[in-house]
């Protein structure tokens, strides 16, 4: 097996024991769940930028958590992710270049981050399923929200939204809105 850490979950995919022990860095966690699954937990931004440039072409499914990620990767772009989770970062700002995955993205985990707003451009990612923002200090919701038409699950548990856009009730295959917060929240 190769030393490398970015690497050695890959190598054999599907027909090798998926109980391969962790690297020895303790600074980096890479654990494999299942072929063209990635976690990762660093420490590092580059780090997560050499993880991702490795494996653009393997990665689908694709999670990172890491307290100390204030970003993500502008590679991230380049990848065909159908499920995207970045959960427990540092993260402020929605990262406006999860729009180019727009194509192929369906499921996107962002929550317990430091959100405080959502762009415009959450409204490019049209063939979502799952937007789960929950645990964030979202205040309000941009109208283009009501372009996720195929949204099934929609989470906002506890943020400071006050009210939610009447762009939602366009949402007609919404099955699952969870909006439980600490303020009042009123509904269009």
């Amino acid at each position: 097996m190769t030393e490398d850490p970015f690497l050695w979950h890959y190598l054999y995919k599907q027909e090798y024991p998926w109980d391969i022990p962790p690297p020895t860095d303790p600074r980096k966690t890479f654990i494999a769940k299942k072929s063209y699954e990635l976690s990762v937990a660093t420490q590092r931004y580059q780090e997560l930028e050499i993880a991702l440039l490795k494996h653009m072409r393997y990665v689908y499914n694709l999670e990172i958590k890491s307290q100390m990620i204030r970003q993500i990767p502008n590679s991230i772009a380049t990848l065909k992710l159908q499920s995207l989770s970045v959960i427990y970062t540092q993260i402020s700002k929605f990262p406006i270049v999860l729009s180019n995955l727009s194509e192929t993205l369906r499921e996107l985990n962002m929550g317990y981050n430091l959100l405080s707003k959502l762009p415009p451009e959450i409204g490019t990612l049209t063939n979502l399923t799952k937007l789960c923002l929950n645990n964030n200090s979202l205040e309000e919701l941009p109208r283009e929200i009501g372009n996720l038409s195929k949204l099934q699950v929609l989470d906002l548990f506890f943020n400071k939204l006050k009210s939610l856009p009447p762009e939602i009730g366009s949402l007609t295959r919404l099955e699952t809105l969870n909006t439980v917060s600490y303020t009042h929240l009123t509904l269009p």
